[in-house]
């Protein structure tokens, strides 16, 4: 269960990478416009 775990967070690491860089080129698109 332990190594699941460890690869479910890594997972989620991963995800969040992703977010925070799609967060990032939305707000740049929105000062672009604004």
């Amino acid at each position: 269960m332990a190594w699941r775990l460890s690869d479910d967070m890594a997972g989620w690491r991963r995800r969040r990478r992703v977010v925070r860089a799609r967060c990032g080129r939305f707000r740049l698109v929105r000062a672009r416009w604004a």
